[in-house]
């Protein structure tokens, strides 16, 4: 998969997830359950924090990507990327330190749809 199309797959991604934020009400967006991990602003969040290293490493020229972290052992598509994402929060993982987001809250809610809609225009 290349640049242009993960860039592409993300953007359609986000843009769909920021519609869904949107249409929640204030309670809904800062709701968490028992037996929820996030709220739906903490998700927010999340989705924020994941993203700015992407764009990132999406600027970076591939060879230094290679560089620094090695040749990717094999091209994947956006789902078979999913599917792995998935397979490794079933097994247990966890979000790192840097991507656990703080509380919600209804005041930031439109900050980081706004900071979240920067980045993937960019």
């Amino acid at each position: 998969m290349n640049k242009e199309s993960i860039k592409k797959e993300l953007s359609d991604k986000h843009n769909s997830f920021i519609d869904y934020i949107n249409s929640l009400s204030d309670n809904d967006f800062i709701y968490k359950s028992n037996t929820t991990k996030w709220s739906a602003g903490q998700q927010l969040q999340h989705i924020y924090l994941s993203v700015r290293p992407i764009n990132i490493a999406l600027l970076i020229p591939k060879f230094i990507l290679n560089f620094l972290f090695g040749k990717p052992h094999q091209n994947r598509t956006y789902e078979e990327l999913v599917v792995t994402y998935q397979k490794s929060l079933f097994n247990g993982g966890k979000a790192g330190s840097q991507f656990i987001p703080k509380k919600a809250s209804i005041g930031k809610r439109k900050i980081l749809i706004d900071d979240l809609t920067g980045l993937i225009k960019s």
